[in-house]
Formats: structure tokens, sequence, C-alpha cells
């Protein structure tokens, strides 16, 4: 969340330097959201952050819809080794958050299963694998559009053309194999 927030404000700071000339589409999408970013940083400070880590991770591990994910969001902690593999509280950190998506994933948590198609698409806590982000982002399609009046038709869009992307790398074998795992997913979240 440290980081986040100060991201946000380099974010805020880095879009009043781009050109003019940028897309105004693409500027009148990412200034509110830095705005926004910037109004949730605001007045927050270290402690506060550990603290919210900390309960967060409470949450996570009781089983809270929603925790575990936030809780891998904000990362192992505020340090500056937290991007370190090798470190062993980096490591134990991503043992276990990798362990809660996975819980919260197979009961159809869309937090958590969005987080591991993140996970297995780009790696971090876990071998990147196609086949598995297919797995995860088709669950998350397939759970959004099953609940379609919650979210807006471009986020379906933005949805589908993931699926189509990642499925884009994979053969004919996995692609089917990753809608059978994905299918038992969401059939186990209803």
């Amino acid at each position: 969340m440290t980081e986040f927030c100060e991201t946000a404000e380099r974010n805020r700071s880095a879009l009043h330097d781009l050109p003019v000339a940028l897309s105004t589409t693409l500027r009148a999408t990412l200034e509110p959201e830095a705005e926004v970013d910037a109004r949730f940083c605001e007045g927050i400070t270290a402690p506060q952050l550990r603290e919210r880590r900390a309960y967060l991770l409470i949450a996570a591990d009781g089983g809270v819809p929603g925790a575990a994910a936030e809780w891998f969001d904000l990362g192992p902690s505020d340090r500056a080794s937290d991007d370190d593999p090798a470190d062993p509280e980096v490591k134990a950190w991503g043992e276990h958050a990798l362990a809660l998506l996975q819980r919260d994933a197979a009961r159809g948590d869309l937090g958590a299963l969005a987080a591991l198609e993140t996970v297995y698409q780009y790696g971090g806590i876990a071998t990147a694998n196609a086949a598995q982000a297919l797995t995860y982002q088709l669950a998350v399609q397939d759970l959004m559009v099953s609940d379609a009046q919650k979210f807006a038709p471009a986020e379906l869009d933005l949805q589908r053309d993931a699926a189509a992307r990642i499925a884009s790398l994979l053969s004919a074998d996995q692609r089917v194999a990753a809608e059978a795992a994905a299918a038992e997913l969401v059939a186990r979240a209803h």
C-alpha cells in the first residue's frame, strides 16, 4: 500500500509531464484514475499501512471473501528488498499468498481468480504458465458473464479479449483443458 500510494503520486506527476499531443482518450482515462488514487492515499501513514496489512492477513487467513486478493495486492511488506525472491520472508509470503488465493479461487472469489490469472500469466509467486492463466481468466470471464448486470459491457469485452490473447499462445488441447478446468471452478463457485 505504501508503494501504491507512492506510485499513485508519481503517476499523477507523470501525467502532468506527458506531451500535450498524447491521445485525449488515454489522458481522459488516466487522469481521473490518478486523482482517485491520490485522494485514496491522502494522509495515510506507513504505520497505518502496516496495520492494514496485518488486519488483511487475519481476514485472509480467516477466509473473509476478497481479503486474500487484497492482502496479495499489498505485497509482502514495505521493505525495499520485497522484490528479492531469494529473501526467505518474501518467499514465505509468496507461498502463503498463493495458497490463500488458490483456496479462495476454488470458492469462486473473483478477486482471487483475477490475481491468479495475473500470477500465472506473468510469473512472480508462481512460475508463469499460460494454460493456468487461461483457466483462471476463463473462470473470471464466466463468473462475470453469469452476473453481467454488475459489470459494464466494456469490462466483459476486456475479459473476452484477455482470454483470446492468452488462448492464442496455447495449443488446441491446452485450450480445451483450460476450458474444462475453468468450468469446474465456476461450477464449484455456484
